[in-house]
């Protein structure tokens, strides 16, 4: 799994010793998951239980989204359920 949010937002660093020891970069609430590799503007989660078990899935990265494309589509098993336009394309606020 992608997430929208890096370095800027977690941290970087794991930490071996000491009151600040952590064994990942980040644990995911509520599971016994860790963040595997944090980015600039990204980080990379490898595991499949929690892969399989998110229903939604945002763009990894939204500048892509807002400046290459017109349209965002929604996917469930595999069909087009919604065909979303990107109204921010383009745009400077």
């Amino acid at each position: 799994m992608i997430t929208d949010v890096g370095a800027k937002g977690l941290t970087q660093q794991r930490r071996t010793v000491g009151f600040v020891a952590t064994p990942g970069l980040g644990k995911i609430k509520g599971t016994d998951v860790w963040i595997d590799s944090v980015y600039d503007e990204h980080a990379i989660i490898y595991d499949k239980n929690l892969r399989d078990s998110v229903n939604i899935i945002y763009p990894n990265h939204i500048c892509p989204v807002v400046n290459l494309y017109e349209f965002a589509y929604l996917i469930k098993d595999g069909q087009v359920v919604d065909k979303i336009e990107v109204s921010c394309r383009g745009k400077i606020y």
